[in-house]
């Protein structure tokens, strides 16, 4: 039939990537023999998209903080006047 097998051993083209026992990457995720969660690149990717989340955030509250609130008066409106006069 003029079929030709490779050996296992000689690392190659995808067998170069290592066996299957000692887990792989496989559509953002990494799967062993005991787990699956998310790839290296995956987790990376995540922590570099929340700490720009969180540091866009914390830009628009520093550049809206001193804003009257549009929902609540200013404070001063909260304070009661007292009649101190008589004193």
């Amino acid at each position: 039939m003029g079929m030709e097998c490779h050996d296992p051993k000689v690392r190659t083209g995808k067998a170069a990537m290592g066996e299957i026992a000692d887990g792989l990457d496989f559509l953002s995720l990494y799967i062993d023999d005991k787990d699956i969660y998310p790839s290296k690149e995956a987790r990376h990717k995540f922590l570099v998209d929340l700490r720009t989340t969180i540091r866009n955030a914390k830009q628009k509250i520093g550049a809206v903080k001193d804003e009257p609130r549009r929902d609540e008066p200013p404070m001063k409106c909260c304070v009661p006047s007292y009649d101190l006069s008589y004193i």
